[in-house]
């Protein structure tokens, strides 16, 4: 996807240098100067070394949040400081889990700064949210008046998000729900440490600041979770394979997150070169903001060219709206969203990039435009999913079943994952609990299973098409049946595709028909079993239990 306008700038080759670029910003800004009779003030940090690392400014009072290393503080709007926040250096060593307080550590421990790596503001109930790297990344929920501690939570394993301190490596997202706890959608670079830190999830974000779900998953079970980890082969490919948060936003029904990663290679060679040999791609990742599963989870390579020249490798973005003169230009109206980015050249030497640089524009409205066209392309059986560092290899979109059915004004209203295709070694049948809807049960499509089909391990497959589901499978261990505990099916689209893998096989219920069913409660029956070498599971077609919603 290609940006809309460059211009050039200089940037720093040292991630220490553009810290401190963000810190010459509040100079140039505070620096006491008269321009049109007024006279701008400063504020600096206590010390020369603790550089600022974000800043945010209230919608409503316009007062400003600076995180910053050891301190988190509080500006009016004229930089001076009202309050100030300690929160670091503290005794931590970077091999060390969880605080002292929870388990003791037997590595040495030293004095050790806390760079602050995402400071958001939650509107909703006026709290902001501070996530430092000490700690593997314990985050503080303070009181946006005084910044009083009203949480720190670091008992359980997920409220660790991550160590890294380097800049440019996580961001955040709230998402506020309307009498509900809210939800904290984060990514963030994980440093080899893939096992224990996800790289994208979504958190609880309860109102009450001492509930014992703060930070949770949203959803975390043994099937499905609220989260994507970076597969421990993909780190045999490409030792120093990690995904960088560059910038995150909500816009309309959807979140949104800017990354930088390594290529991947589409074939099972490694790559053992260091990390300034790596090529890098910038991509543009969407989800659906009441997506617990991570099925609407779509991502696109983004960029700019100019003059023949690529810029690649993404260094900063901004989600605003373009004003009338821009907006006239893009064609849109000035009250929609516009993404300004700013790129290096080329796709090497992210952590040291280029001098020359471009400031791109896209719309939201053309980006939501290119997602859609590249989910339909690949219902079609158009390209791949371009999903290496997550499946370990590349994968050819196939052709759904039914796909040439769906209509292109219903593909955006339930986004789903690009298609994974299954093979049948399992035949269900879906029926609603009121019996067979007469529209659904025109458009079943069964494939003839297939035998000895090899899987990795049980768990949920991704869903072919747009469906929300919920499929809970338990093994009846007197009968050696599947049995399905709940089965709820939130949103039905032009194709439906439920997938399960059980035991080694995999089962899959399509339905290619156009009905649009409400939230109905469903139950999945087994009609058959196949198994190469047990034919007398054929005769087990009544023996099933239903489950509920």
């Amino acid at each position: 996807m290609a940006g809309r306008r460059a211009t050039r700038r200089t940037s720093s080759p040292d991630p220490k240098v553009g810290a401190m670029a963000t810190l010459l910003g509040f100079w140039l800004l505070a620096t006491p100067v008269l321009c049109s009779g007024q006279t701008f003030t400063n504020f600096h940090p206590e010390r020369r070394g603790w550089l600022f690392n974000h800043l945010t400014v209230h919608q409503t009072t316009g007062a400003l949040y600076v995180g910053a290393v050891n301190r988190v503080y509080k500006l009016s709007g004229n930089l001076t400081l009202l309050v100030s926040h300690d929160t670091g250096p503290e005794d931590d060593n970077k091999a060390c889990y969880p605080p002292l307080i929870v388990q003791p550590c037997s590595e040495p421990l030293v004095s050790t700064n806390n760079v602050n790596k995402l400071l958001l503001i939650d509107y909703s109930q006026n709290r902001l949210l501070a996530c430092g790297s000490l700690y593997q990344g314990v985050c503080k929920l303070l009181r946006l008046d005084d910044l009083f501690i009203l949480v720190e939570p670091s008992h359980k394993k997920e409220h660790y998000l991550s160590s890294v301190n380097q800049t440019g490596t996580m961001y955040g997202v709230i998402v506020p729900s309307q009498g509900q706890d809210g939800t904290l959608f984060i990514g963030t670079a994980v440093d080899g440490k893939q096992d224990y830190f996800p790289t994208i999830s979504s958190r609880k974000l309860p109102r009450d600041p001492e509930s014992s779900a703060m930070l949770d998953y949203e959803l975390h079970t043994d099937f499905v979770s609220s989260l994507i980890k970076i597969p421990s082969d993909t780190l045999a490919l490409v030792s120093h394979f990690d995904i960088y948060y560059v910038y995150g936003f909500a816009s309309g029904s959807f979140v949104y997150f800017l990354t930088v990663q390594p290529e991947t290679p589409e074939n099972s060679m490694s790559s053992s070169g260091s990390s300034s040999d790596l090529f890098y791609t910038s991509r543009i990742v969407r989800l659906c903001k009441d997506d617990r599963k991570f099925h609407s989870y779509v991502s696109l390579p983004v960029g700019c060219v100019k003059n023949g020249v690529e810029y690649r490798l993404l260094q900063a973005a901004y989600l605003g709206k373009p004003g009338r003169v821009l907006a006239s230009s893009l064609n849109i109206s000035a009250q929609d969203d516009v993404l300004f980015t700013i790129f290096s050249k080329g796709q090497k030497q992210f952590h040291r990039p280029p001098d020359d640089s471009a400031l791109c524009v896209f719309t939201i409205r053309d980006i939501n435009a290119r997602i859609k066209e590249r989910l339909q392309s690949c219902y079609q059986g158009e390209g791949n999913l371009e999903l290496n560092w997550l499946l370990g290899k590349d994968v050819q979109c196939t052709k759904a079943p039914g796909a040439s059915e769906l209509k292109a004004e219903n593909l955006n209203d339930i986004p789903a994952l690009i298609p994974l295709t299954s093979h049948c070694a399992y035949t269900y049948m879906l029926r609603l609990r009121r019996g067979m809807d007469p529209r659904l049960s025109k458009g079943i499509h069964t494939q003839q299973p297939i035998k000895d089909l090899p899987l990795s391990r049980p768990s949920f497959c991704h869903l072919e098409a747009h469906t929300i589901s919920v499929v809970t499978p338990m093994e009846d261990s007197q009968n050696g049946i599947l049995s399905v505990s709940s089965c709820f099916v939130i949103a039905v689209a032009p194709l439906v595709n439920i997938c399960v893998e059980l035991k080694g096989f995999l089962a899959v219920v399509c339905s290619a028909g156009r009905s649009y069913l409400p939230q109905w409660e469903v139950s999945l029956n087994v009609v058959r079993l196949y198994h190469s070498d047990r034919d007398e599971d054929r005769e087990r077609d009544g023996e099933t239990d239903e489950g509920e919603t």
